[in-house]
């Protein structure tokens, strides 16, 4: 009786027309509960018939009602493969949020923070679709440059993020470090005066490349002195996050 009375509608839980055996299941269990009846409904797949779901429609339904599927195009697949989810992608990131809330107590409280993991254990994604979009929705005030990767050149990385985000510090190739480290310092510390409550981020996602793909030793070795003179000087104002492979720890 439950049964028919689930596929004439009843069991609509979504009140689309169309009822999944998911539905079915769930109001089935819920009925022969009410009833003190002791039996339990269960799926019993067919064979070679394991991977998807039922489908059944109600007796009025009418297929002209269904909403048209959106075209799954390369933008808008939820599925990322091996590419880590971008801010963009932030409404599809799920299932992280106490370890976003825990990294989000890390930056407001050091200036730096090392997301350190396994090759593809979601490093990127928790910083790029996780902490930043957290820190925007948040009530502090945060500048937020956009990720950098270091490349072959770090310094040239970030230099092009500082000139789209209107800090320049006028990285040039064969212009000495000292002079751009002197730069650097400058921007960071002109825009502090403008904004001194509050916090500049820069997250340096892949931070191995800096020894998988710099072959430069001494600019690999002035980037990292810079950013440690940025942190030293700014302590309260500037957070550095960088995302590590474990084993370049």
């Amino acid at each position: 009786e439950c049964l028919i009375n689930g596929l004439n509608g009843e069991a609509d839980l979504s009140d689309d027309g169309v009822l999944t055996a998911t539905e079915l299941y769930v109001y089935l269990h819920s009925q022969l509960g009410k009833r003190n009846i002791r039996q339990t409904p269960g799926f019993c797949q067919l064979q070679r018939h394991d991977k998807g779901e039922y489908i059944f429609a109600v007796p009025d339904f009418d297929p002209s009602n269904l909403k048209k599927a959106p075209i799954l195009v390369e933008d808008i697949n939820p599925y990322r493969g091996l590419e880590s989810f971008e801010e963009k992608d932030s409404a599809l990131f799920f299932g992280r949020k106490i370890l976003i809330e825990k990294l989000h107590d890390f930056v407001i409280n050091q200036p730096l923070t090392v997301v350190l993991g396994a090759s593809g254990s979601g490093k990127s994604s928790i910083v790029k679709a996780g902490l930043i979009p957290y820190l925007r929705k948040s009530d502090e005030e945060w500048r937020i440059l956009a990720p950098i990767r270091p490349g072959e050149s770090p310094f040239m990385a970030l230099n092009n993020t500082l000139i789209k985000e209107k800090l320049p510090f006028f990285a040039k190739p064969q212009v000495a470090f000292e002079q751009e480290l002197q730069s650097l310092g400058h921007s960071i510390g002109e825009w502090i005066k403008l904004h001194p409550n509050a916090k500049l981020l820069l997250v340096i996602d892949q931070f191995d490349e800096l020894i998988t793909l710099c072959d430069n030793n001494e600019e690999r070795e002035k980037f990292l002195r810079g950013l440690a003179i940025s942190i030293a000087a700014f302590p309260e104002q500037v957070r550095i996050v960088l995302t590590l492979r474990s084993d370049f720890e």
